[in-house]
């Protein structure tokens, strides 16, 4: 196939007129066959007789990796195409992917050209994400915003959002074409003062999330509340917990007892995590929908007052069906006495007792990290929990910061519940534009069957970077790589979710954009960014 210009997105000279339904990509998709990976193909209009031509970019050149393969219709009701190739998923390495899909003669003999990206392609210039302001609110243009959380509020079956911004607490409902309305003056109550954080949240276990927020501001003395979702995405009622003068920077829900409801636990630091003012708390639940804090834990020798909690998980870690809790940790102003705090992880017994064994089982020796968000995920598709960090590598470097630990059981056949610091497996030293991680999300972006990694960062001069995303490869355990083809601009972003936005099955990206110290454009604009995988 004749070399053509690699710069411009997604789709190259259209040829081929009515037979495109959309924009052609084609994508890899995972096969239980080692020997063989299946190339899926959208975007084409529903007629046989497409065949199909692959060229792979291999050092700056294009080499033919396919020729004149017949494509199939998919049985699925999908509208896709696929066809496989020979060759082992892991020979493909981080590539780009081009395909020229011929029409039969039959249905004009005409031809165009396709592109893509082979899982991760972090050097591709196929764009992974479209940004598409227009499906959002006209306010999104300059919202600002610390925290965006998303999940189906109403029951509907598709993901909304609830946003914290500099005008409050907004609630975003999606409809059914992939809009976005605001919806908070119908169903959200009167709040009354300002709040650091909204969270989207199951607590009464029907899969209609609720509303936590905190009370904000300590010296005023605001309780934490619980916004109770009346299942159909109303929030009239609500609960307040007995918590006040503290700040709450983050909350996890899940049953720690075992009497089969949700109990609360709270991260507590003050703003700008300078200190925790008090111990993180862990509330358990009547089964009615009533707290109370339980003291063993809040007085548990581990659960100190100096350095902050800024985030937690809650999943079962060691594999025995309990509930584990890994909680993250940060000290900006040394004030322990030096920079960082030391995260930790406790195991659950079942029974909402907790034992702290971060020595033992985060190795090695654990270290002091800045981590400002936590995931807990399988990075490897082995069965087992692993964790990722958003920390800031500027006081604390990377070379001495846990990012990626991955759980000892499953593929490493070792101790389900110790982990150990995938060293290398994110950048280590990342431009000091891109060294504070404020937040993250982690989800399988290109469909690959791999997790992958994207932060929000807080952007510093010279702003040259932007928010970055690294895609998992099957070369490491894990290993990413950056996706240079996604720029999404200058800005600081506290808060980032992934939901599916219109109803094609791959996972898009949402964004708050909370003003910029580089001299960023565009700085306060709420960003929707469109998967095109599918």
């Amino acid at each position: 196939m004749s070399r053509f210009n690699p710069f411009p997105l997604l789709c190259v000279g259209v040829l081929a007129g009515p037979l495109l339904a959309q924009n052609p990509s084609i994508r890899l998709h995972p096969t239980s066959d080692s020997s063989h990976t299946e190339i899926w193909v959208s975007g084409l209009a529903p007629f046989e007789g497409f065949d199909l031509s692959l060229t792979q970019k291999r050092g700056g050149l294009d080499a033919p990796l396919l020729r004149g393969r017949r494509l199939r219709r998919r049985a699925d009701g999908s509208g896709r195409y696929h066809t496989s190739v020979p060759i082992n998923r892991n020979q493909l390495g981080s590539t780009s992917l081009w395909g020229q899909i011929q029409t039969s003669a039959s249905l004009g003999g005409s031809s165009f050209i396709a592109g893509g990206i082979i899982g991760t392609s972090s050097t591709s210039p196929w764009s992974l994400f479209r940004d598409d302001p227009t499906r959002l609110p006209t306010t999104a243009l300059h919202l600002g915003g610390a925290y965006a959380s998303s999940g189906d509020v109403n029951g509907d079956g598709l993901d909304d959002l609830l946003l914290t911004t500099a005008s409050g607490v907004l609630l975003w409902l999606q409809t059914a074409q992939g809009q976005f309305v605001d919806a908070t003056t119908t169903r959200l109550p009167v709040i009354g003062y300002a709040t650091p954080w909204a969270k989207l949240l199951d607590v009464d276990g029907d899969n209609r999330p609720e509303i936590y927020l905190p009370g904000g501001d300590p010296v005023a003395g605001n309780p934490d509340r619980i916004l109770w979702n009346d299942g159909s995405g109303f929030f009239a009622t609500s609960t307040s917990l007995p918590l006040a003068s503290v700040q709450t920077s983050d909350v996890v829900a899940g049953d720690v007892d075992g009497d089969s409801d949700k109990d609360l636990v709270l991260a507590i630091g003050l703003a700008d995590h300078t200190t925790a003012g008090a111990p993180d708390r862990l509330y358990l639940n009547d089964g009615a929908g009533d707290f109370t804090s339980n003291t063993s834990f809040s007085s548990a020798a581990w659960n100190e007052t100096v350095t902050a909690s800024t985030s937690l998980v809650l999943a079962d870690m060691d594999g025995d069906a309990n509930l584990d809790l890994f909680i993250g940790k940060s000290d900006p102003g040394a004030v322990s006495g030096s920079f960082g705090g030391k995260n930790l992880l406790l195991l659950g017994d079942g029974s909402g007792g907790f034992v702290e064994v971060s020595t033992s089982q985060l190795l090695p020796a654990h270290r002091k990290d800045q981590t400002y968000a936590l995931a807990c995920v399988d990075l490897e598709g082995d069965g087992d929990m692993d964790l990722v960090a958003a920390n800031a590598l500027t006081s604390v470097p990377g070379a001495l910061s846990a990012d990626v630990l991955i759980n000892q059981g499953g593929a490493q056949a070792g101790t389900e519940g110790i982990f150990v610091d995938a060293v290398g497996a994110l950048p280590e030293t990342p431009p000091i534009y891109e060294s504070i991680r404020l937040s993250l999300t982690v989800a399988d972006l290109d469909l690959d069957g791999l997790v992958d990694v994207s932060f929000g960062v807080h952007d510093l001069p010279p702003g040259m970077g932007g928010q970055p995303v690294f895609m998992n490869t099957p070369a490491g355990s894990p290993a990413f790589e950056r996706l240079d083809s996604f720029q999404p601009g200058t800005f600081i972003c506290r808060s980032l979710t992934t939901l599916d936005v219109d109803g094609d099955g791959d996972l898009d990206l949402f964004m708050l954009a909370d003003g910029s110290v580089a001299g960023g454009t565009d700085a306060t604009r709420a960003r929707l960014y469109i998967n095109q995988t599918f």
